[in-house]
């Protein structure tokens, strides 16, 4: 008697899994609903009845990704341990590099005309505008600039992106990049700060 197949979900999780390793070597207009379902170990129905086609395994992950962001910049925000604007700068680039293919793709799916990564971008922005600014008032008793914070967030989709983009950088030109990021950020608040 053969082992029972796994349930839906468990072949979503593992069509899931198998196209966030594929988008380590492949960019998603690589991908097709076939070359999942084979390296998943599914047939092509099963991919068929978990999603309705690399485009949505794509929206998935990115929506996925959009919470564990949040999550992360909450634990920054909150953490006494050490200074949230160094953590959450470390973890935008530790994710980038651990991501590296998903990085990618998000990128790729929000600058395609239509896509619909990009209101999912929007609103992964929005939100972590909003737990930014609700923690500058509760931390500073200042009125948060919203269009500073907005421009804080690109700044570091920006270097996640140049770290998912080139993952030979030495630890030396990591570290310099962070520092750079951290120069122009403090920078900034110290500015809006003063000017307060």
């Amino acid at each position: 008697m053969s082992a029972p197949r796994p349930g839906i979900e468990a072949q979503r999780e593992q069509i899931l899994s198998t196209t966030l390793e594929l988008l380590g070597k492949h960019g998603p207009e690589d991908l097709t609903p076939q070359i999942i379902a084979e390296a998943a170990g599914v047939s092509r129905a099963t991919f068929y009845r978990a999603f309705t086609g690399v485009e949505a395994i794509v929206d998935t992950l990115h929506r996925r990704y959009a919470e564990r962001v949040a999550s992360r910049l909450e634990e920054a925000l909150q953490s006494s341990d050490e200074p949230w604007l160094e953590a959450i700068v470390g973890r935008v680039m530790d994710d980038a590099a651990a991501e590296r293919g998903l990085i990618i793709a998000m990128f790729r799916e929000e600058v395609r005309p239509g896509s619909a990564a990009l209101a999912v971008r929007d609103a992964r922005v929005e939100r972590q505008v909003a737990q930014i600014a609700r923690w500058w008032r509760e931390r500073t008793g200042l009125r948060e600039d919203k269009a500073i914070i907005r421009s804080f967030i690109i700044l570091l989709q920006g270097v996640g992106l140049h770290v998912a983009l080139h993952p030979a950088l030495s630890a030396a030109e990591r570290r310099r990049l962070r520092s750079a990021m951290m120069l122009m950020i403090s920078s900034t608040m110290e500015e809006y700060t003063r000017r307060q």
